[in-house]
């Protein structure tokens, strides 16, 4: 008796729970730009969305590309600390409380993005 084919097995781009591409994260958020200025993503929002969806890192063609994106990732995440730092300036006792943990879950992206662009750069010395 012949044994029975094995079931097809989807092909990567056919799976709706893979992680998404930094590429694809790109043209995520490049799709929102036009709503209101309150649901438009910056690629770094759609990456964080992305590895804390999956709970891994995204996946970089080159440690070069990954270098890049961490640098961009920081200088976003910069930005964002800045303007949490501004608002709690002027703000509410009620909405303080929301500010401060809003800038402590930035303060560890930031942390674990330094951490990442320090493992990509060595990553690249040890390859030359």
């Amino acid at each position: 008796m012949k044994r029975p084919e094995p079931p097809e097995v989807p092909e990567e781009e056919d799976d709706p729970f893979r992680q998404l591409t930094p590429e694809e994260c790109a043209r995520f958020a490049a799709s929102t730009k036009d709503l209101p200025k309150f649901g438009q993503l910056t690629t770094t929002d759609a990456e964080l969305s992305e590895e804390e969806r999956c709970q891994k890192p995204l996946q970089y063609r080159t440690t070069a590309e990954a270098i890049a994106a961490m640098k961009r990732r920081l200088a976003d995440l910069r930005r964002e600390k800045a303007e949490i730092l501004d608002l709690l300036d002027d703000c509410t006792d009620k909405a303080r409380e929301r500010l401060l943990k809003m800038l402590e879950d930035v303060n560890t992206t930031i942390a674990r993005t330094e951490t990442r662009l320090d493992a990509h750069r060595f990553e690249q010395k040890r390859k030359k």
